[in-house]
């Protein structure tokens, strides 16, 4: 919403991937199996109510359609009533937008009232908790999404880098996303033409020109990067993160996995790159 409503009047940026990422990329493999009437039960919070936005917005674009959308409360003993009022509306297909313990009561009572068993799930049932408390073999036809991990030479340049300085693991919460946001605004100041907000501002999405020379991580990605900034040539910044392209909102994105359950055991199905997912945000905004 802050970017949303003007609020931030485009001042916000940030590295991390929202859960725009993870809707579109269910919207897209909802779409691609085919499944045309979907129905949405979502967490009646501001995590599930954005979620259930972002997909509304990108499965109608995808070739998909929504019948039915209804929220639940959580910690609640059943669901019977929510999952009665979605399957009035004949879905062939579920997405379940929520958290394991819930999840669980809602399944069993989505498959007991004869719901179908090709549902879609939010990376939270991505646990043995949920596979388990609705049994494996009810499972075979759901699938969900989670974020990937981003790979490539300047995010391996990045880990070993981090790794010899530090004597510690790189791969912690909020390492790789904190030092592209560090290396965003400091090649924004280079390229910006004062150091006064509005130019630097300008400048952010200036720093992966499509048509720039690449420049990665580290000291020598950093020098290369102002050489090219101070000759008056467009550069492509590609970070710890990946490609760091900001959108009309200043959000990025990332890779995204689609899991599966196979012999009761949670697997990977299949990788979307960034740059597919890249493509996949043009497409749907």
């Amino acid at each position: 919403p802050f970017t949303l409503d003007g609020r931030s009047q485009g001042y916000f940026f940030r590295t991390l991937p929202t859960s725009k990422t993870q809707a579109f990329a269910t919207a897209s493999e909802i779409a691609r199996r085919g499944l045309k009437r979907t129905a949405i039960i979502y967490v009646n919070t501001d995590f599930g109510l954005d979620m259930m936005r972002f997909v509304e917005l990108a499965l109608p674009k995808l070739g998909g359609d929504i019948v039915v959308r209804v929220p639940y409360n959580d910690n609640q003993p059943n669901y019977r009533a929510e999952v009665t009022q979605a399957l009035a509306a004949k879905p062939e297909s579920l997405l379940l937008i929520g958290f394991p313990k819930d999840a669980v009561t809602i399944v069993r009572e989505w498959l007991s009232l004869g719901g179908t068993q090709k549902i879609a799930l939010n990376n939270s049932m991505r646990v043995k908790d949920f596979v388990e408390g609705v049994g494996a073999k009810f499972l075979n036809e759901s699938f969900g999404m989670d974020n990937a991990q981003v790979a490539g030479p300047t995010v391996d340049a990045f880990n070993k880098a981090f790794e010899e300085k530090y004597k510690y693991d790189s791969k912690g919460p909020g390492v790789h996303t904190q030092y592209d946001a560090v290396m965003a605004i400091a090649l924004a100041m280079n390229i910006a033409s004062d150091l006064k907000g509005p130019a630097i501002k300008d400048a952010v999405r200036k720093i992966h020109d499509p048509k720039g020379e690449l420049v990665g991580t580290g000291p020598e990605g950093y020098k290369k990067a102002l050489e090219l900034i101070k000759a008056g040539k467009p550069i492509k910044y590609t970070g710890a993160t990946g490609p760091l392209e900001f959108d009309a909102n200043g959000d990025v994105t990332g890779p995204a996995l689609v899991w599966k359950i196979e012999n009761g055991e949670i697997k990977t199905d299949r990788t979307i790159s960034i740059e597919d997912m890249q493509a996949l945000f043009k497409k749907v905004e």
